[in-house]
Order: C-alpha cells, then sequence, then structure tokens
C-alpha cells in the first residue's frame, strides 16, 4: 500500500510529524483545520514556495510501533488501543470525514505513553486502503501479543479474522469492541464462536508448549505462531486442548519442529508481502526486530562515574517512565521516552531522538529523528541529564 512520506520537525514547544504535497484538499482539509477533533491528531497547514505542508502536532506523543518495539501487548492494553482508535474512527464519521484518510498504520498512530490514550493523523489526500491499512494493524498485534495471556491471544485473532474476512466492514471491529465492553465475566474470551476459537487455540497457542531446550529459536517460535494464525489452522483428532476442563494437553501438543514446515509453507503463500507495506513501517521493522548483541561492552556511564547502564542488547529506550522505558532517568527535563539506541543498517550503534520535549545532543550537537552514529567517549545529554558513552 500507498503510504505519505513524512519529516519530522522541532518547534520551540512543539513537535510536528510533517507530510508536504502541492495540494491544499478540500473541505476535509477546513473541517480538519478549524475543529479539535476527538482522536485526531491537530493539524496546521504551512505554504513554503506553492508547496504545502500538513504539520500535525505529536508533542508528548508516541507511535505504538515505539512504545511496543520491545515489548509485549496484554489483553488490557490492546482493549484499551482498540476501543481508543473506534471512538477515533467514529469521530471522522461526525465530522462528515473519509475513512480512507485515516493512516491506521501502527507507525502512524500515536499514544500517551502511560494512558495509551491514541490519536490518529487523518491526512484527507491520502488515497490508502482502509482494509490493508487493518490488515497490518492486526498483523502488528500478532507479532508483539502476549502469548502467555490467553485472552489478549483470541482478542487479537478475533480481530484478524474479522479484517481477513472478504465482508470487512469497520462497524465490525466496533462490535468486536463492545463484546469486550459488555462482557460481564473478565474471564471470558471474546467473539460470537468462543468455542470454535477454544479449539482453533490449540493449534495457534503454541507458545507455551515449544521445546524449551531450543532457545535460541525464541524468534522463530513466534513467527510459527503468527503463521499458524494466519493459515486458521484446525485441530488434529487428539485434541491439546481439554474443553471440559479447559486446560491444555502438554502429551499432545506437536512440537516446534513439527510445526515448522507448515509455517515456512504458509509464509511463502504470504499474500501480504513486504513489498505491500508501506516504507516506513518497514523501516521500523527492520531497525527493531529483536535484540541484537552488540561488540565490545558499550555503555552509558554518569559524569561521577556511580551509575553505569549496559548497552549490550540493543535496542535501549531511555526515559522517566518505568515500565515503558529500559534506562530510566529521573528528572524533569527527560521526556517520558526520550531516545533510543540502536545498531543501525550498517552495525553501528546509533542514537536517535523520540520527539523529546528538550532534546538530545551528541556533544553539543542536536540530534533529530535522523540516527547519529556514537563513538567512544561521545557525551549525551538527554534534558539536561549528561552521561558518557564507552566501548
Amino acid at each position: 500500500m500507498n503510504c505519505p512520506e513524512v519529516s519530522y520537525r522541532r518547534g520551540l514547544e512543539h513537535n510536528y510529524i510533517v507530510i508536504k504535497s502541492d495540494n491544499l484538499g478540500d473541505f476535509q482539509t477546513r473541517m480538519l483545520l478549524e475543529n479539535d477533533i476527538p482522536g485526531l491528531l491537530k493539524l496546521q497547514i504551512k505554504n513554503n514556495n506553492n508547496e504545502y505542508e500538513y504539520c500535525y502536532e505529536i508533542s508528548s506523543l508516541q507511535p505504538i510501533s515505539r512504545i511496543y518495539e520491545h515489548r509485549e501487548i496484554g489483553y488490557q492494553n490492546l482493549t484499551v488501543i482498540l476501543r481508543n482508535i473506534s471512538e477515533a474512527v467514529k469521530s471522522t464519521r461526525q465530522y462528515l470525514l473519509d475513512n480512507d484518510g485515516l493512516l491506521i498504520i501502527p507507525e502512524f498512530i500515536y499514544a500517551d505513553v502511560e494512558s495509551l490514550s491514541i490519536k490518529l493523523i487523518h491526512y484527507p489526500l491520502s488515497s490508502s486502503n482502509v482494509k490493508e491499512s487493518y490488515k497490518l494493524l492486526a498483523e502488528f498485534f500478532l507479532d508483539r501479543i502476549d502469548h502467555q495471556d490467553n485472552r489478549a491471544v483470541m482478542l487479537a485473532y478475533d480481530l484478524f479474522k474479522i479484517i481477513k474476512s472478504d465482508s470487512f466492514v469497520i462497524s465490525e471491529i466496533d462490535k468486536l469492541i463492545d463484546s469486550v465492553d459488555n462482557s460481564s465475566d473478565s474471564s471470558t474470551i471474546v467473539g460470537k464462536d468462543i468455542q470454535n476459537n477454544m479449539q482453533l487455540s490449540q493449534d495457534i497457542f503454541i507458545s507455551q508448549t515449544i521445546d524449551k531446550e531450543v532457545p535460541e529459536k525464541a524468534t522463530e517460535k513466534k513467527k510459527s505462531f503468527f503463521g499458524m494464525l494466519r493459515s486458521g489452522k484446525k485441530s488434529n483428532k487428539n485434541s491439546m486442548y481439554d474443553n471440559e476442563n479447559h486446560t491444555f494437553n502438554s502429551d499432545t501438543t506437536p512440537r516446534y519442529d513439527e510445526l515448522q514446515p507448515a509455517y515456512e509453507e504458509e509464509v511463502s503463500n504470504n499474500v501480504l508481502t513486504k513489498d505491500d507495506e508501506c516504507e516506513v513501517y518497514g523501516k521500523t521493522v527492520l531497525l527493531s526486530s529483536g535484540n541484537f548483541s552488540a561488540s565490545k561492552n558499550p555503555r552509558l556511564v554518569s559524569k561521577d562515574g556511580k551509575k553505569e547502564y549496559s548497552l549490550e542488547k540493543l535496542p535501549v529506550t531511555i526515559g522517566k517512565t518505568k515500565d515503558v522505558v529500559d534506562i530510566v532517568l529521573k528528572d524533569g527535563t527527560v521526556s517520558r521516552m526520550h531516545a533510543s539506541i540502536f545498531l543501525d543498517d550498517t552495525g553501528r550503534i546509533s542514537i536517535r531522538d523520540l520527539s523529546s520535549s528538550n532534546g538530545t545532543y551528541v556533544n553539543g550537537v542536536s540530534v533529530d529523528d535522523i540516527p547519529m552514529p556514537l563513538e567512544a567517549e561521545d557525551e549525551i545529554m538527554f534534558g539536561r541529564v549528561k552521561l558518557d558513552y564507552f566501548e
């Protein structure tokens, strides 16, 4: 699918994601400019030599692709995200905006890192395919779901199944969300055909039962889990899910090496190839696909030498919000998600700013969204917190 090219801009008090166009748009653009629409990022338009810049304010927000770059999504957070996206979509209808203008892609879905309050981008000139956008979103959830959370697994699968249907309409997602809201039993799995989904879960929920003696195949396990979801493979005669006792039967659970051939065949027939993904989203996947072991002994050290933060496994996120970032810096000038240190495409350890309020600096030079390679003994400043980088 086609995604607009974006850039990022830091103002004195606000940060923006910018989309350039030679077209000013129509009444939808005016609607976005003149109204503060719930669930949508506020829009400003600037004219730069007859080229229009659609500027969406993203101050204090992060895309969900970054928030869950190397974290798993549980049931509660998944329901909050889906419910907020649903409410934002309803807002577009109330203001007579075209749903095709919504960029429902993880890289462009912005959220508060603590409350997960969602803000979407509505780009009036977009020609995005809503179904393909939702399909990418559903795959994003399946890739990052907490495999130990049965309800999260089943909700993610229900979402994927609805979107994959040839008769998919957005209102079906609203019904799914309503079924979550109206559930009186917190242990109930959402979805109309619960028993069928439980039966199907015996084949897809393999992450609990894969041979624990091969930890190096953890990434492949998740792929196989995802492949089973996509294929919708039914259970064997000897069920590994006991419907009467609602438990998994470990003796009849297929091993990873038995499931891998089926997964590889599924991938080869995958209808959503890498070429179908938007460029920005694809890059994010490449930069964040797992933990990479860096060479030497990379670390950040405080000026007084009393604190040391290891960078041996990347990516690492720096900020002040516990349980959201990897390195917590308790200072008022540090943003909740401030910066990220990772291995770039060339294998070098680099740093990028995450639209922080007070900026990130390396040896006094401001770091923007464009990654900056790090060298030994560089001084990095997050807000007013200074740390030295060593290898």
